[in-house]
């Protein structure tokens, strides 16, 4: 998988985009009627104290409509950046209430995405994304 995340900040939410390519373990492109679910969660991550990983409340196990986030053909533009094949997987995260650095320090989160294909195969696959407050 490829990746693009871009993120903004509205009032007292962080809002970001995750892009990537789909793939099968042969390299070729998953559609949507290739993948049954895909669920995914999302932590916050702590560089020091106890826990280090917290899950973010209403990110947890969520499922999400294939349809709605895995397309077809491949896409570029739309701050895809990474190369000229493009992606085929958008997922558009908000954050509510998310808390906000005064010294504009970013927070720091994981998501967690566990994709299952109908053909039985799961994959989870997990990507570190850095949020920025912005004024």
């Amino acid at each position: 998988m490829s990746l693009v995340n871009r993120c903004g900040n509205v009032g007292q939410s962080k809002t970001g985009v995750l892009m990537a390519r789909l793939v099968d373990p042969h390299g070729r492109l998953l559609h949507t009627s290739m993948v049954r679910s895909i669920q995914y969660s999302l932590y916050e991550l702590s560089e020091s104290g106890s826990p280090r990983k917290r899950l973010v409340a209403n990110h947890i196990g969520r499922q999400m409509r294939v349809d709605k986030v895995v397309a077809d053909e491949l896409n570029v533009g739309r701050s895809w950046d990474i190369d000229a094949i493009g992606y085929n997987f958008r997922h558009r995260f908000v954050v509510k209430s998310a808390r906000l650095h005064g010294d504009h320090s970013p927070t720091m989160y994981e998501l967690r995405y566990v994709i299952t294909q109908t053909t039985g195969e799961r994959s989870v696959v997990c990507f570190r994304v850095r949020m920025l407050s912005h004024d």
